[in-house]
């Protein structure tokens, strides 16, 4: 009995070792973080901004996304909004200013200044290719 309850405390306490030594195996993950400027709720990426400078001076995705803010509060007064791409940018700068005068004359004073109808039109020249 003796030999029985060694051989039975030997084997239980290999089987523990052995289990306890037995590696786990560790999965690792590596997260890889690309940044990119845009603006979520409209779409306006650095691109954008670059692009609008090129054609139009200086531009900013703050200045496009402003312009943004201003042709939806400002334009969907009187009208729908059009999506950017509805039109061309030949056609975005012949509109932009003759709805500015309509808007202005509508309100009776200056609605929309001009540097705002400038951030308009550069909002919707850098989206009409989208």
């Amino acid at each position: 009995m003796k030999y029985l309850s060694l051989s039975l405390f030997t084997a239980l306490t290999i089987f523990i070792a052995t289990s306890c030594s037995t590696s786990k195996k560790v999965s690792t993950t590596t997260t890889t973080t690309t940044t990119t400027t845009t603006t979520k709720s409209t779409g306006i990426t650095q691109a954008d901004a670059d692009y609008i400078s090129a054609k139009m001076g200086a531009t900013t995705i703050a200045e496009l996304t402003e312009g943004n803010t201003i042709y939806t509060a400002e334009c969907g007064v009187c009208h729908g909004l059009k999506k950017p791409s509805a039109r061309t940018e030949d056609e975005w700068k012949s509109v932009v200013p003759r709805m500015v005068v309509k808007a202005n004359a509508k309100a009776g004073k200056t609605q929309i200044n001009s540097k705002q109808e400038a951030m308009i039109l550069k909002y919707l020249v850098a989206m009409c290719n989208k």
